[in-house]
């Protein structure tokens, strides 16, 4: 599929964060360790780029945000002991 160099060098219009309560608890109170050895784990912000909102991810008070180009970012921890890697919805479970 051919990238658009237009699209890749606009700035984002709009950003978005999504978190259950339970994944929200757990970003802001637990210390995170890794279900496999028990090490703490390192937290890394991580994102993707949309042309356009995912459905349900603004709401009808937000009508008027540009969602031309939008940054959607979620949370990953990695274990530097044995290098997995997991997102914030797997260890909140």
């Amino acid at each position: 599929m051919k990238r658009n160099q237009d699209w890749d060098s606009m700035k984002h219009t709009a950003f978005s964060y999504s978190f259950t309560p339970k994944e929200f608890y757990f970003f802001l109170f637990k210390k995170p360790k890794c279900p496999d050895c028990g090490e703490k784990m390192l937290r890394q912000k991580e994102y993707f780029s949309t042309r356009g909102a995912i459905p349900g991810t603004f709401t009808q008070e937000m009508a008027s945000v540009n969602t031309k180009k939008v940054k959607y970012y979620y949370y990953t921890y990695t274990c530097p002991k044995c290098g997995k890697k997991y997102t914030l919805s797997e260890l909140a479970k």
